[in-house]
């Protein structure tokens, strides 16, 4: 899990006026179990969220984290490598080594209250410096333009200005170091993906719950109020009940947005592929038969739509190969496909 994956607890166990401690996986060689940016949190009576090693050396960590809380000490670094024998030695065994920063977390810094408004809704690039006199300063900054926070020393400040635009365009989290080697973590942190379903059955209730969970951003369309009740659908951002068309416009959706078509009703489903398509959204799949794909498909080459285009559209929807018969299954399936499309994944392939 990533920092922003156990910011809510950090903010529970803080508002309970308990100290709490992060760790954050810096930097791996080899194999590591968690990329770089995995995060556990622990307060100090002990509770834990997220994982840096998937429990390899979790134990260890979350003792130097209570110790750190116990002692108030400064930030400190831990390293971890392979085991010769798992049975008696801390380490992973994946083979691989990993670098972590332990700290405690200051709910009053402006960094974290930046972070929560902006994140949701623009790129951020997260610095933190984790080696030196300055270790623990954060800085952010917003793809909008804003930023909060400072760094003592100017030649962090330098670093970030100059790798900011690269973090935004390669999205990736890394480490850098200034001439005295002291180091700096820059954490990318993309928007939730947005997810449009359209239409409102049980399948479409399994996949909001279950996309919600695990961070996409899900917003609910059928201009159908009785058959789509916003309150089927708590963990949806929003409930639109409105025409395909004209939903999308209210939602801004463009070709960032995932679209999962469920309706299974032709007066709902072609317009809203017809409008998915013309705005590039990154996936489009299509609940049916293939006899109700080749209905739909033959509806929208009426329309204009191109067979080339129509080929990028993903349907039956959801991977066969897991045999999903329940509207939970199904929704398994589908979210898995979409998971797959976006990661470019081999799966991803008809």
């Amino acid at each position: 899990m990533s920092l922003r994956e156990v910011m809510n607890e950090l903010k529970t166990w803080s508002s309970e006026g308990r100290a709490c401690g992060i760790a954050i996986l810096y930097q791996a060689q080899h194999s590591s179990p968690r990329p770089v940016g995995a995060c556990l949190a622990v307060a100090e009576d002990g509770r834990m969220a997220g994982a840096i090693s998937m429990g390899c050396v979790e134990s260890d960590i979350r003792e130097n984290l209570l110790d750190l809380l116990q002692n108030k000490t400064p930030p400190r670094l831990l390293h971890y490598g392979a085991a010769d024998d798992m049975l008696l030695e801390i380490g992973l065994t994946c083979g691989g080594e990993i670098d972590v920063l332990i700290a405690r977390f200051d709910p009053e810094h402006p960094v974290w209250s930046f972070l929560h408004e902006k994140a949701d809704r623009f790129p951020c690039a997260l610095f933190l410096v984790i080696h030196g006199p300055c270790a623990g300063e954060l800085r952010c900054l917003s793809a909008d333009g804003s930023e909060a926070g400072a760094f003592t020393d100017p030649r962090f400040e330098s670093i970030v200005q100059k790798e900011t635009p690269a973090l935004f365009k390669h999205k990736r989290s890394q480490c850098f170091k200034n001439e005295q080697d002291e180091k700096l973590f820059a954490q990318y942190f993309a928007p939730p993906t947005p997810l449009a379903i359209i239409g409102g059955n049980p399948i479409a209730m399994a996949l909001c719950d279950l996309a919600a969970r695990i961070g996409f951003d899900v917003t609910i369309i059928d201009p159908r109020s009785s058959v789509a009740p916003a309150e089927y659908y708590p963990a949806a951002r929003a409930v639109i009940h409105e025409w395909p068309e004209a939903a999308m416009q209210t939602a801004g959706v463009d070709n960032q947005w995932c679209i999962a078509v469920l309706s299974h009703d032709q007066k709902l489903d072609v317009p809203a592929i017809e409008t998915a398509l013309l705005r590039n959204c990154r996936y489009i799949g299509l609940l049916g038969s293939k006899a109700t794909q080749q209905k739909r498909r033959e509806a929208l080459l009426e329309r204009g739509v191109t067979e080339e285009r129509l080929n990028t559209v993903y349907g039956p929807i959801g991977f066969k190969g897991i045999g999903a018969i329940t509207s939970a299954e199904i929704a398994v399936s589908i979210l898995a496909e979409i998971i797959a499309s976006l990661h470019h994944a081999p799966l991803a392939g008809r």
